[in-house]
């Protein structure tokens, strides 16, 4: 691949107080910086999302640090 590569992240912007809203999650898009010799890539193409994360999301304790 040649030219510029960038990541597309959504970010927790703000604990949620109920259900998630438009200020919950920040999308973000970064410049990637090139590759060092030997290292690879990998683009995600599908992501499964659980009923169990919204619990990662409240500030508590659980198996998982808030």
């Amino acid at each position: 691949m040649t030219g510029t590569m960038t990541r597309t992240s959504l970010r927790l912007a703000a604990r949620p107080v109920g259900e998630p809203d438009d200020g919950t999650f920040t999308l973000v898009r970064e410049e990637l910086s090139p590759l060092s010799p030997g290292r690879v890539r990998v683009r995600v193409t599908h992501l499964s999302v659980d009923p169990a994360m919204r619990g990662w999301l409240d500030d508590v304790p659980s198996y998982l640090p808030p």
